[in-house]
């Protein structure tokens, strides 16, 4: 089993090669490009049993024990990662009240095939938030033609950035319907994240009344010597939201071909939504940001 890919969020950032001559990556807007000998420095690791297709989980260098892994509280071919430890957020509420959660130390998501897997984690107060995507065979990306490939994304909202005095709370489930476009001739790739919605964490039910979200556009983006690919996200934000009307959205996505003949792909959304005047402290307007994240699995 060779590493492909372990990143620190929020940036997305890293991808790795299968082969075992290192070979030089096209220039990438939010990567740093490693060989299959390197690896970032991370929070999460992790190792598969082809045979029985179990997971070790090992966070900051204990392995996890205690992990539920669920496939009925995921969507589609992604499931839903979590633990019952709990840890205590003090955040501060729209009116600049505090309030105290319990949340269960992990939430995660894992995607899982013959030919890769896509694990995340989030960030919580004694955890850095990770995301590992890693081949578990060899690909080779051909030189001509094109496919179209669909699939399934699982992701999370939370309180994050510098400036949100809230960092770290979840707060909802994202799922949607991924989509990516690959131009093997010209060696680049487009895609889409539609269907969204938001769910409970507690129940993976959509809200009702909920107004939904945008599609997730995922810009044209090349794809690199390792088969990997990084570039701009846009969309993502709330339907049917005034109160976020002068909010700013922003995004980025990371991914890598899997398969014997690049047939499939795995990888992952950021969404950053910046309300700038989303709370209200001591009398004052100030920012409120939300993080989105999530992975997605597609194949032809």
């Amino acid at each position: 089993m060779t590493r492909f890919l372990l990143l620190s969020l929020p940036l997305l950032a890293a991808c790795g090669s299968g082969s075992s001559t290192p070979l030089a990556p096209a220039p990438r807007p939010m990567a740093v490009s490693v060989n299959a000998s390197e690896q970032l420095n991370g929070t999460l690791d992790l190792s598969v049993d082809k045979a029985t297709g179990e997971t070790v989980f090992v966070l900051n260098g204990v392995e996890e024990t205690n992990l539920t892994i669920d496939a009925e509280g995921g969507y589609g071919e992604i499931k839903y990662v979590t633990d019952t430890n709990t840890v205590s957020y003090t955040t501060i509420g729209r009116q600049g009240n505090l309030l105290t959660y319990d949340e269960n130390r992990i939430y995660g998501a894992q995607a899982l095939s013959d030919d890769a897997i896509a694990v995340l984690t989030l960030e919580n107060l004694t955890d850095s938030g990770a995301l590992v995507l890693e081949r578990l065979s060899a690909t080779t990306v051909p030189l001509s033609g094109s496919a179209t490939m669909t699939g399934d994304y699982f992701g999370y909202t939370q309180r994050g950035g510098s400036n949100s005095p809230n960092l770290h709370q979840v707060l909802t489930i994202f799922t949607g319907d991924a989509k990516l476009d690959v131009d093997f001739a010209d060696r680049m790739v487009s895609g889409s994240i539609t269907n969204r919605n938001d769910r409970s964490r507690y129940t993976n039910q959509p809200y009702p009344g909920s107004s939904g979200y945008s599609d997730v556009i995922l810009n044209a983006a090349a794809i690199d010597g390792f088969g990997g690919f990084a570039g701009i996200a846009t969309g993502g934000g709330q339907n049917n939201a005034p109160h976020l009307d002068d909010a700013t959205v922003t995004g980025s996505f990371e991914g890598l071909l899997t398969g014997a003949k690049a047939t499939g792909a795995i990888g992952a959304i950021e969404i950053v939504t910046i309300d700038p005047n989303g709370l209200l402290i001591d009398g004052e307007l100030a920012p409120r940001e939300n993080l989105e994240v999530g992975i997605f699995s597609v194949s032809e």
